[in-house]
């Protein structure tokens, strides 16, 4: 009878194990592959989920270098009403959640009034019901005024959506809109520091990202056969040249060469209807 008992329980444990690797990202193996570093029991179950460092990371880097806040260096909020396909909305969603993390990490309170308007816009329309974004808009002007709690709602909301896209059934909305605010936060964080002349934090931001690049490149690998998928793709393997240059010729001409290739890719994403 234990003997018994004993077999079935492996073979729930199994099951479980099975249903949990073909969440959102697809098959175990590759969530395997990129994933990040194992969470503490005490983190909030959504930065568990997520499966690329926080956007705010990478703008804040401009921040501790010095670099000033560039207006308008984000996608127009008033941009977010005509966009009307899902992976419109969902890329530039993402982007729109970039541009947010970049505002609220300088502190620019109007600007992320203004990104998050356009975040929830897009949400509603991709039938989300975001907790952190409702709150928001229902005492925007309090919660505003608190300063310190900026970065943390924006870098909260980007993590709500990607684990609300999974749930709600839409694991390539959930990769577009990943790859979407990685982009932006690139082509924002290696675009602001060469203005700015910082070559250096230029090579370095972008030598950082290739990792992250390369697990984005992997999740949208899984949607070629779909048009959004396959048009994503096609954009991000134009940048894998110039990613893979700059491991062995880490210089001016190179990185500017790859920041052109961002704003291209990025020009390409906003466009969209």
């Amino acid at each position: 009878m234990v003997q018994k008992y004993s077999v079935w329980s492996w073979l729930l444990v199994v099951a479980i194990v099975a249903v949990s690797l073909w969440s959102c990202g697809g098959t175990g193996d590759s969530n395997q592959k990129i994933a990040g570093p194992a969470q503490d029991s005490t983190e909030a179950p959504l930065q568990e989920t997520y499966p690329i460092p926080p956007l705010a990371d990478v703008v804040s880097r401009l921040q501790q270098a010095g670099v000033g806040y560039v207006i308008d260096a984000g996608n127009d909020p008033q941009r977010a009403a005509s966009y009307e396909t899902s992976w419109a909305r969902a890329t530039n969603l993402g982007i729109y959640g970039a541009d947010l993390s970049y505002a609220s990490t300088y502190g620019v309170k109007a600007d992320v009034l203004h990104y998050y308007k356009a975040t929830l816009e897009l949400s509603r329309a991709l039938n989300l019901k975001l907790d952190m974004l409702e709150r928001l808009a229902a005492q925007e002007e309090n919660q505003l005024q608190n300063k310190d709690s900026l970065r943390a709602i924006a870098t909260q909301s980007i993590y709500e959506t990607y684990a609300s896209l999974c749930t709600n059934g839409q694991s390539e909305e959930a990769v577009l809109f990943l790859a979407g605010g990685w982009l932006e936060a690139v082509y924002l964080g290696a675009n602001i520091a060469s203005l700015s002349r910082r070559n250096q934090q230029v090579v370095e931001l972008l030598q950082q990202q290739e990792s992250t690049f390369q697990s984005i490149m992997r999740l949208l690998d899984r949607y070629k056969k779909t048009p959004a998928g396959e048009a994503m793709l096609t954009i991000f393997q134009d940048l894998q040249p110039s990613f893979e240059a700059l491991r062995t010729k880490p210089d001016t001409q190179t990185t500017q060469t790859l920041t052109d290739q961002l704003e291209q890719a990025r020009g390409k994403l906003i466009a969209q209807s």
